[in-house]
């Protein structure tokens, strides 16, 4: 069987060892030539999401994409163009590009979501603000301000395919990052995890550095659980992976987003370290209509993701990478650019530069972190960065 995988990035990664585990025949199409480019049988090298150029390509059996809303979007789309099978149909995967109607059916559904308005609207609100592209996908162009929205609402509306910000109420709160899976309209909870990200007004807000999942942490899995179901069923999302942000404020569950799709953040690593499911075979498998295979139970304490990020510049030595892997309760040490990759400040999750995973009793995990971050070192050169 031949599979088609929009995108060749990291957040592709665990799709495309996942489809070479099972055996298929895995092309990417990707402009980039980075780590699950390389994996892949075949490259095509085009733009990941000029959608006109990728319709052309034909003689696949199944395709599948992930880690980004317009990837989805762009994957149930070919898949309708060409009648093959897809775990969404494009109107339900273009639901996270359209956040104001998106917050109006959650809503509808009697769930909390964080007030929005557009533009003038902003009078009903007070400050501070979240202001973001109504169509935005991985933080990009997200800030956080009281007193600087007409800037905020530029770089948003600059970041925005439509040209439109959205501008939504602060929820002070733990903010909580889920994964599932949703089969035949029943959605199942795998993990809840705290992100940790910027709240501060000058910096990139909402992109997770840190991500930790704890069996003994204190969670409301099951009402979450609930609540997601909810979700799910009200945004039309029948089969499919399930990456959701929540923020669990002091008057209860504010959803923020709710995707059908794997996270770009690494997360279907962590599900699989903490339950053993996992979440990129299932995908694939359900892309290309295959039974839903046999995940055996697993049981860690914790697990943390933390995000590597470096001077903007041009990439000129990584070190370290390989000597962090071997520390006991390192899971995953990785670089996800190559020397000579251009790197931006992080104004969006694409801008992380690499990761850690850290795994077993809370105790290895800190202190595998600690010695991994010491060691891998990412040398930059300055770079005229637009």
């Amino acid at each position: 069987m031949k599979i088609l995988i929009i995108g060749g990035g990291q957040a592709q990664l665990p799709l495309v060892e996942a489809a070479l585990a099972l055996n298929l025949h895995v092309t990417v199409v990707d402009e980039r030539r980075l780590e699950a480019s390389d994996l892949a049988h075949e490259v095509v090298v085009l733009n990941r999401y000029d959608y006109l150029a990728i319709s052309r390509l034909t003689g696949f059996d199944a395709v599948v994409s992930g880690g980004s809303d317009k990837a989805v979007h762009l994957m149930a789309k070919y898949a309708h163009l060409h009648g093959l099978k897809a775990y969404v149909p494009p109107n339900v995967a273009e639901m996270p590009m359209c956040k104001g109607r998106t917050r109006a059916v959650l809503n509808k559904a009697g769930l909390k979501v964080p007030r929005s308005v557009y533009g003038s609207e902003v009078v009903n609100l007070k400050p501070p603000f979240v202001v973001k592209p109504v169509d935005g996908i991985g933080q990009k162009g997200v800030s956080f301000t009281s007193n600087g929205l007409t800037r905020a609402i530029e770089v948003a509306e600059e970041a925005s395919d439509t040209n439109t910000a959205l501008i939504q109420e602060f929820i002070e709160g733990r903010e909580v990052g889920v994964n599932g899976f949703v089969s035949g309209g029943v959605f199942k909870l795998y993990t809840t995890s705290i992100r940790v990200a910027s709240r501060v007004a000058d910096e990139t807000f909402g992109v997770a550095l840190t991500k930790t999942y704890d069996k003994y942490l204190d969670m409301p899995n099951a009402e979450l659980e609930l609540i997601l179901g909810r979700a799910c069923h009200a945004l039309g999302y029948i089969d499919a992976p399930i990456y959701a942000q929540l923020i669990l404020g002091v008057d209860g569950c504010y959803i923020i987003e709710v995707m059908p799709r794997i996270s770009g953040g690494e997360d279907p690593r962590l599900v699989k370290l903490a339950t053993g499911f996992d979440m990129a075979e299932a995908t694939v498998r359900l892309a290309c209509g295959m039974e839903g295979g046999v995940f055996p139970a697993r049981t860690v304490d914790n697990v943390q993701v933390q995000f590597l990020t470096a001077k903007p510049g041009i990439i000129e030595f990584i070190e370290g990478v390989e000597e962090a892997r071997a520390i006991e309760g390192v899971e995953e040490a990785r670089v996800f650019y190559k020397p000579g990759h251009v790197l931006g400040a992080v104004k969006s999750s694409r801008e992380r530069v690499g990761c850690i995973i850290a795994a077993g009793e809370k105790r290895i995990v800190a202190k595998a972190l600690k010695e991994a971050l010491a060691l891998i070192k990412i040398t930059t050169k300055l770079a005229n960065i637009t």
